[in-house]
């Protein structure tokens, strides 16, 4: 798996009261941000499937990506699934339509200001992005009753 593109599926909910225009804004910010990275992107509305073409996803493009998000004014939650490679007869819109709850997710939100505390740990090297993703709860699986 070390050369196989790998990525993760990205959900965010947007703050109620955001208006449409600021969430036209956001998905331009993200490409950018995307871009920037090294990164690709597929999708849209809030659902996405970020990856690496030449090298895999790993937890530091997950934890850049929460902290970057955790400071957008558009996004009120944002959870990120686990870093993989496509499945056989898998491309990355179908790996998008993967339930959350399916697969496990880091869930952050973005008003939680003991967030503010792990991001200083983080940035100045103290925890691995392995240990940010763990102290968020680690990757979890919706509960579903019928």
């Amino acid at each position: 798996m070390d050369n196989e593109p790998t990525g993760f599926v990205l959900q965010l909910e947007a703050r109620p009261e955001m208006p449409q225009r600021h969430l036209v804004q956001f998905e331009r910010d993200l490409e950018d941000y995307v871009d920037s990275r090294g990164l690709s992107l597929s999708g849209h509305r809030m659902r996405y499937w970020i990856s690496r073409q030449d090298t895999p996803a790993s937890a530091a493009d997950q934890v850049a990506l929460l902290d970057w998000l955790q400071h957008h004014p558009a996004i009120a939650i944002a959870r990120v699934g686990p870093a993989r490679p496509l499945r056989d007869g898998e491309d990355d819109s179908w790996a998008m339509t993967t339930p959350a709850a399916e697969e496990g997710f880091v869930q952050l939100h973005t008003s939680d200001l003991s967030l503010l505390g792990l991001a200083m740990l983080y940035r100045s090297g103290r925890i691995s992005p392995e240990l940010y993703l763990q102290v968020l709860g680690g990757y979890v699986r919706a509960v579903v009753l019928h």
